[in-house]
């Protein structure tokens, strides 16, 4: 829901705002399983670190040692952007090395965690931005 509202939803309304998202937008059953199942199997990837590059899946095994969960959505929206061939394999990579390093270094740096949500957020808008409008190089940060 997060990826799809651009906000975080509370724990105990995921349900309700599931249902009024798909009744709001109408959306059909058929490609409503259709899009779950794709961010399931990328979901997988983050959980399972089997995106087939050896880099990647060291690099999603040590973020999931760092246990940031917050990131998930925006990540998910990354590999979205790879399976449509719109970020290489190298961007993608990059993106997620990058994650790791500031999320790390934070962690050293004893930093609350309690931002990471609004961080992750406004990244996840950037995604929606520069997918919307790919002549413009949004993600700059993270891709060389």
């Amino acid at each position: 829901m997060s990826v799809k509202q651009q906000a975080i939803p509370q724990q105990k309304k995921i349900y309700i705002n599931f249902k009024d998202f798909v009744e709001i937008g109408k959306i059909k059953t058929e490609l409503l399983l259709t899009d779950m199942l794709a961010y399931a199997r990328r979901y997988q990837i983050l959980i399972n670190g089997n995106s087939g590059n050896a880099a990647l899946n060291d690099c999603i095994y040590r973020l999931n040692r760092l246990e940031t969960t917050v990131t998930r959505p925006f990540f998910i929206e990354v590999l979205r952007l790879y399976n449509e061939s719109k970020l290489t394999l190298a961007q993608v990579t990059e993106i997620f090395l990058t994650t790791e390093n500031y999320l790390f270094r934070r962690t050293m740096c004893d930093l609350p965690t309690n931002a990471l949500n609004k961080i992750f957020l406004m990244l996840h808008r950037e995604i929606i931005r520069y997918d919307t409008d790919s002549s413009t190089d949004i993600l700059w940060p993270f891709i060389s």
